[in-house]
């Protein structure tokens, strides 16, 4: 189905019916432009308790394959584990079907560029689901920023830290093949793409320490880096603190921008403003977000946040920040890509 063929509902099936499969499922099953037509998991009692909850006459399956041969279906949302999203999504993408993917579509720049390739010459949609772009806090930072008002970038900092190795054990979390990164990759993802979404800058240096924390994978980090411009970027990671915290800093020439937990604070010289924006366009239970925007892209034609192409700087910061941490040197990040 091309961009150009615009159903009035559109049928979607979700594929990995674990949490994130049911967050969109929930999403779409209340929303009037959406039918959910089929779940497939390689657990079927989990395709089957979407099933139960959401679509009751929906086929369940517990292959792609199949799945790829329900009719007159439009799209699918794609919630399994890191290493089946390049596989799922080329395959999909050449079934005819749109395509929102959950972040990494791949870990490799050239499988990507394979996605982005596919997508644009079948003229269907390929979503990321970075829904902070969706957010109205990291809309205002980015648009603040774009308008020019507070000058050039000076630094930018960002901390990440959650129970997040105290939630993996025993799932493909905890599996370094199944999830390269291990909190950084995962949940982390995000937020590196935030840095690049909302200053519109890219990595060009990467000096990192990573810390496992007697896990198979990834759990702390500390990334000194260097953006576009010589700008210093520092990250925080913290996979195993004992509660949530998000934090994004920007410094510019004429003011700084603060998002601590959710609350957006704007310094211009002495005076400290919090901007005040609707509680429920921003956050976790947001009204905007990848589901709604993918169904806006698909049957509305509206602009797609989250294209494959921002994809591409967060494999090669991932990339660079793990090969830095293994031989403890500084790596360099060749070349940049449109900013989207």
């Amino acid at each position: 189905m091309a961009m150009t063929d615009k159903p009035e509902v559109a049928n979607i099936a979700i594929i990995g019916c674990g949490r994130m499969g049911r967050v969109h499922a929930q999403r779409l099953a209340n929303d009037s432009r959406a039918r959910l037509c089929a779940f497939c998991d390689q657990n079927v009692s989990a395709a089957d308790a979407l099933r139960a909850e959401f679509s009751s006459e929906a086929p369940v399956f517990d292959q792609l394959r199949p799945l790829l041969e329900v009719p007159d279906l439009h799209g699918v949302v794609i919630c399994t584990p890191t290493r089946f999203h390049y596989e799922q999504t080329l395959k999909s993408l050449q079934r005819g079907l749109h395509v929102l993917c959950e972040k990494p579509l791949a870990d490799d720049r050239a499988l990507i560029r394979r996605l982005v390739k596919e997508s644009q010459q079948r003229r269907q949609v390929l979503m990321v689901g970075y829904q902070r772009r969706w957010w109205a806090t990291f809309r205002h930072m980015k648009e603040e920023i774009a308008s020019g008002r507070l000058g050039r970038v000076r630094a930018v900092a960002s901390h990440s830290s959650e129970p997040w190795q105290q939630s993996i054990a025993g799932t493909w979390r905890a599996d370094p093949k199944m999830n390269p990164g291990g909190f950084i990759g995962d949940a982390g993802s995000h937020k590196i793409d935030a840095v690049f979404f909302v200053t519109g800058l890219q990595a060009t240096e990467v000096a990192a320490e990573v810390e496992f924390c007697g896990s198979r994978v990834e759990i702390n980090a500390k990334i000194n880096a260097q953006l576009e411009g010589d700008i210093p970027l520092r990250m925080t990671f913290h996979g195993n603190a004992p509660r949530y915290t998000e934090s994004l800093f920007v410094h510019c020439e004429k003011g700084v921008l603060v998002l601590h937990e959710g609350k957006l604070k704007q310094n211009v010289g002495t005076k400290i403003e919090e901007i005040e924006l609707p509680e429920e366009e921003s956050g976790p239970n947001a009204l905007c977000n990848p589901t709604v925007g993918f169904l806006d892209t698909i049957l509305e034609g509206a602009p797609n946040p989250a294209p494959p192409e921002c994809a591409l700087p967060v494999a090669d910061f991932l990339k660079a920040v793990l090969q830095s941490a293994e031989t403890e040197q500084v790596v360099r990040i060749a070349g940049t890509e449109t900013r989207r």
